[in-house]
């Protein structure tokens, strides 16, 4: 090879290698100005090494200085766009606003290009010499100054745009770009100066200008800058498809079978021309702009707005019909080359979804040769230079494509295979949380970010959740690669970090080139996000990936939502909604499993029932949302001061339980207990207000008060209710005695529901004695019971039971109307009439009916008013709000009213003066000391007094001895009633001595 051809080829090379660069970056990002920018500089170049390419080994002088004054739209202009492209890598975007500076920028190219190619002194300004080394320029034109100062100043301002880029960037990569890319240019104006300038002026070297394939050599720079730092490089998230060719991978394709149908072209003519050496190029460059042409018709359909597959079906009709015409273009050689370029074609069919593409190209491929067999059946052919070259350059097209398809497969069944890999870990990781709950779910979280992790190959794995009560992002779940030092481990955002809550609160993909973070909703809400991350390499995510990210997320959305429903059931089920304490439910629950642990390591255990006594107080000052800021404060108290293995609950209302486990003996119980009561001493301040509330407190201990729950808890509020018998504010241990009372009273009461169905009660009655008449003058009903187990039930413990249980108010109407019907029997027999005497409990003085109800009697029985007595205790006469009105009613009636047991309560004279009563009733304790104590006869003596001064009668119960009744004779006491005369007698005897005459009893 001659070295003329040798530099053609060598130029030749630079054209291929700057014009495929451009295409590369201009197919990384179409739409963006740098990319256009350089790839407008790459083909300025191409043009630049392709005409220096012919020219050099041209066949004589005029078809070389052709092609010089052709390349001058490439190295006139490649300096205006050198510095066009660095305006844009360096962002100056004000600057690029202006009309002007595209005129100042293109001006010196364009003055270049219309002196050197198109004026008639173009000519002139060439001097051309044929050496060895092919057509060389020798510069004889002061023109050529203008050029080299218009080339050094340009490259000069570009490089210092640059640098002040670099140098001003705060990014790592963005200084790296820059100074490769000042390097890059620094070095292309070295030595290209020193062979164009000094080397062709200075020396007289007979080497051709070699400043394009310097130039497109060191575009190596920019290639690195790419692959390295991303240069002109948008961050892509590769779509994978269920089809081989996805909308990435079909232009590639498309693309590379436009760039076979340039490479075609361009090794047609370069074949000829180099080799053939033929004065006639008409042919040649035909056909190669035809080839060009076809190129151009594929690339313009790529950009067209139209389906895919109606894309598809242009492409191959062209490849289609192109394949007879070039075939036959060359058949007088027997198409000794040619024939084999369908191959091309067949390789790119084979990945595209329609099989009727490849049929076609087989049936064109099939007639092209047939029809060529008739046309030339028999064809010598020599097979020379360039039959050689055009297949070693077609072949490197077919092995480039081979190449790229087989990449394509293998890519795809490396994603098919990582697609069902990632199925197998969804199906596992949903498969896990169908079970996910409070108890598990922080292990099935940790274990699915660990799988994820490794399965991406990831350093780091993360779930952020949003709190949004507290206005913070939380870090509950984290993995990261074992060996990851400790300063790239994740670290919890502060409260501070409002950037990472309002990007989580957002609920975007947020992927960068080392993490992504997908969103995690649930009800209807961003919960949070979840992330993995690289630190060692970047990681470019398919959308596939990222769509089975967001079934992951989708499951941790679930999951999470899922437990939180669990805890806000279990938050009702099992805490009380205003204290947040257990409720009784979950009290239970734990005394049971404490109970378990206190037999096995032979601890008591207590349980201590606490109710307030002066809460009503609060409710009735502060309304109820001051009693439950009241129990809310008291039930956070006692969770301080009991030890973290307590319980501490809210039975109901105002009343808490508190389990206290592992107790050794009562000391200890004591200690927590005198702690507990030791929180009111202080008044509880309630909106600025403060509150003496005070406690009462009931403690039953396990095994002694009981085996089992309910048992402590019972025995716990009995004592509670002692404790407030005794005064409240206090605390009282359960005892034998307590419990044995409780069994009993509820035994009574249980007994005392049924004991008028049963005709157990019964109503005695004694007789009332006038002292100065000395006879009897009235009865006073008294009720009995006679249990059949337990016999006679003394009043004083059965009345209180009634009264605590609500019935009194049946047995109360059923004692008066026994003995208003009694009285009337009596009197239809023709006895003396007697005032009867009924007590009425205080329950029965707030029934709002009492009065209706006893009419209602009195008219059913027939009894006059007037021989109905109702006794009224002192208490309920003096505390009662409405009673004076109640009284009044029944004087309306007709009946008498008496206060009985007086002397024993806390009397009001003024409230006793407006009451509209009858009688008063001496309580018995005065009377049995009329003997012994003068006290008790000074009482006596004033209470008979204030009767008589009043203008009451006095009546005294209880008597039982002779000098009693002298005593009450000689101070004027109205009337007598005990055992001195009568005791309580049933009916029957009633009668028998109402029988006799009238005798003076005493």
């Amino acid at each position: 090879m001659e070295s003329s051809h040798f530099f053609s080829v060598l130029f030749f090379f630079s054209c291929v290698m700057s014009s495929s660069l451009g295409a590369y970056t201009l197919y990384l990002d179409p739409k963006a100005g740098l990319n256009k920018a350089f790839f407008v500089l790459c083909i300025s170049l191409s043009l630049w090494a392709f005409g220096f390419s012919i020219c050099v080994s041209a066949q004589n002088q005029e078809l070389s200085l052709i092609w010089r004054r052709i390349s001058v739209v490439g190295w006139g202009s490649f300096f205006s766009i050198l510095l066009h492209f660095s305006l844009i890598l360096t962002e100056k975007k004000n600057l690029l606003n202006k009309w002007w500076l595209y005129l100042l920028l293109y001006f010196p190219s364009v003055l270049t290009m219309y002196i050197y190619g198109i004026s008639g002194s173009a000519e002139s300004k060439y001097k051309l010499i044929h050496t060895v080394n092919g057509w060389i320029n020798v510069p004889n034109s002061g023109f050529n100054s203008f050029f080299n100062y218009y080339y050094i100043i340009f490259c000069i301002v570009s490089a210092g745009m640059i640098w002040l880029w670099g140098r001003r960037a705060s990014a790592r990569s963005s200084k790296k770009k820059a100074r490769l890319i000042l390097s890059w240019i620094i070095a292309t104006l070295i030595f290209a100066s020193f062979t164009d300038i000094v080397a062709s002026t200075f020396w007289k070297m007979p080497l051709p200008q070699l400043a394009p394939f310097i130039i497109s050599m060191s575009l190596i720079v920019i290639y690195y800058a790419i692959k390295k730092y991303g240069l002109m490089k948008p961050e892509k998230i590769i779509n994978a498809e269920e089809t081989i060719l996805n909308e990435s991978t079909r232009g590639n394709i498309i693309s590379y079978m436009a760039f076979a149908m340039f490479a075609c072209g361009v090794i047609n003519f370069v074949s000829f021309f180099l080799f053939n050496m033929t004065n006639d190029l008409m042919p040649i460059i035909l056909t190669s702009i035809a080839v060009l042409f076809l190129g151009l018709v594929i690339l313009f359909v790529k950009w067209m707005p139209i389906a895919e597959n109606k894309k598809d079906i242009i492409y191959f009709v062209v490849n289609v019909l192109a394949i007879p015409v070039f075939t036959l273009r060359f058949i007088e050689t027997g198409s000794i080359t040619v024939w084999a370029f369908p191959i091309i074609f067949v390789i790119i069919a084979l990945v595209f979804n329609q099989r009727i593409i490849l049929a076609s190209l087989g049936v064109s491929i099939i007639s092209t040769q047939i029809l060529g067999w008739f046309i030339t059946p028999k064809v010598n052919v020599e097979i020379n230079a360039q039959d050689y070259l055009a297949r070693i350059l077609f072949f490197l097209v077919v092995l480039g494509l081979a190449f790229y398809v087989n990449k394509l497969y293998i890519r795809r069944l490396r994603e098919n295979a990582e697609q069902i890999k990632l199925q197998k870990l969804i199906s596992k990781i949903s498969s896990d949380f169908i079970t996910a709950n409070q108890m598990n779910l922080e292990q099935k979280i940790n274990q699915a970010l660990e799988e994820c992790g490794r399965f991406f190959e990831m350093d780091r794995a993360w779930i952020y959740l949003l709190d949004r009560e507290q206005h913070r992002v939380t870090l509950p779940f984290a993995w990261y690669r074992h060996g990851l030092i400790v300063s790239e481990a994740i670290e919890c955002p502060g409260a501070e970090d409002s950037i990472l809550m309002n990007q989580i609160s957002e609920g975007k993909i947020i992927h960068t080139k080392s993490e992504i973070c997908l969103p995690i909703a649930g009800n209807g809400q961003i919960l949070g996000s979840f992330g993995i991350d690289s630190r060692r390499i970047p990681k470019k995510w398919r959308e596939d990936q990222i769509d089975l990210l967001k079934v992951i997320a989708n499951i941790l959305g679930d999951a999470l939502t899922k437990v939180q429903a669990e805890r806000e059931i279990k938050q009702l089920a099992y805490y009380d909604h205003l204290t947040k304490l257990p409720n009784r439910v979950l009290f239970q629950d734990r005394v049971t499993q404490a109970i378990h642990q206190a037999g096995r390591i032979q601890k008591m255990l207590a349980v201590i029932f606490l109710d307030l006594d002066s809460f009503k107080t609060v409710n009735d000052t502060l309304g109820h949302e001051g009693g439950d800021e009241l129990i809310t404060k008291v039930g956070q108290e006692l969770l301080e001061c009991t030890r973290k293995t307590d319980t501490v609950s809210r039975f109901g209302g105002d009343e808490f339980l508190i389990l206290l486990n592992n107790i050794s003996d009562y000391q200890d119980v004591m200690v927590i207990a005198d702690k507990i009561m030791g929180l009111f001493k202080e008044p509880a301040v309630l909106r600025g207000k403060e509150f003496f509330v005070t406690a009462s407190a009931g403690i039953a201990l396990y095994p002694i008060d009981g085996q089992d729950t309910e048992t402590l808890i019972i025995n716990s509020d009995i004592a509670m209710y002692k404790a407030k018998e005794k005064g409240k504010n206090q605390y009282a241990l359960c005892s034998s005695e307590m419990k044995e009372d409780i069994r009993n009273k509820m035994i009574l009461k249980n007994s005392l529901f049924r004991a008028l169905e049963r005709e157990e009660l019964l109503v005695y009655y004694q007789p009332q004695v006038h002292l100065p008449e000395a006879k009897i003058i009235g009865m006073e009903a008294l009720l009995r019971w006679k249990h059949p187990e337990l016999g006679m039930v003394s009043p004083a413990v059965f009345i209180p039971i009634a009264e605590q249980s609500g019935i009194i108010n049946t047995i109360g109407e059923w004692v008066l109307k026994t003995a208003c019907r009694q009285n009337k029997i009596w009197q239809e027999k023709g006895y003396p009439p007697v005032r009867m005497s009924v007590n009425i409990s205080v329950n029965q003085l707030r029934n709002p009916n009492i009065v209706g109800q006893i009419a209602n009697v009195l008219q059913e029985t027939g009894l006059q008013p007037k021989y109905l007595e109702l006794e009224i205790t002192e208490g309920s006469a003096i505390n009662e709000a409405n009673i004076i009105q109640v009284l009044n009613d029944f004087k309306k009636l007709g009946i008498t009213i008496s206060i009985d047991d007086f002397g024993t309560e806390y009397s009001s004279l003024n409230r006793l003066k407006n009451l509209p009563i009858d009688r008063l009733k001496m309580d018995m304790h005065f009377v049995h000391g009329i003997e012994k104590d003068e006290k008790d006869r000074a009482i006596t003596k004033v209470i008979i007094n204030l009767a008589k001064n009043l203008d009451l009668e006095v009546i005294a119960e209880g008597v039982e001895t002779e000098k009693q009744v002298q005593f009450l004779s000689r101070n004027m006491c109205d009337e007598v009633q005990g055992y001195y005369f009568y005791r309580p007698m049933p009916a029957e005897e009633i009668e028998e001595l109402l029988r006799k005459p009238c005798a003076n009893i005493l």
